[in-house]
């Protein structure tokens, strides 16, 4: 049978294809970055930014992470809310005495939408290079309820 053929020469293969169908937001995305993930098929350097710890003010540590369905469930964000995920505040830092906290999620740098850790980084970055004393964040509650952030990047 030429199905039975077909069937043993993918199984030679070593290469396996997704197909993933579904609305927008049903998490098709961060099923096939989990599956990569789980299966250890990213590279070290992906990795590293999906975990990334970003030292935006200079003065203490905030964690980010990628804004994905486990941590969107985790800490009870809406669907509407979009942008980068706080997952943790150094207690002694700028950042606390704002009152940033994990759960939060930063939707904008300077009034410029942000999607993902390694993007919101290179622009806190690029802010320090051009001598920039401060950056205006818009940090969304879990519940969808937006602010604006004043942070030193001194």
């Amino acid at each position: 049978m030429p199905n039975e053929d077909y069937l043993e020469a993918q199984q030679r293969n070593g290469l396996l294809r997704f197909i993933t169908c579904g609305s927008v937001d049903d998490g098709k995305s961060t099923l096939i970055g989990r599956l990569l993930y789980d299966s250890k098929s990213l590279m070290e350097d992906q990795i590293e930014a999906l975990e990334r710890s970003a030292d935006i003010t200079g003065g203490g540590q905030i964690n980010l992470a990628n804004l994905t369905d486990e941590l969107r469930k985790k800490h009870n964000i809406k669907e509407k809310v979009k942008g980068v995920v706080i997952t943790g505040v150094d207690p002694n830092s700028p950042a606390s005495e704002k009152r940033l906290a994990p759960g939060m999620v930063i939707a904008e740098v300077q009034q410029q939408p942000v999607s993902n850790a390694t993007e919101l980084q290179q622009r806190i970055d690029k802010l320090k290079k051009d001598g920039k004393k401060a950056v205006v964040l818009l940090v969304v509650s879990p519940d969808g309820d937006p602010s604006f952030v004043a942070l030193s990047l001194q």
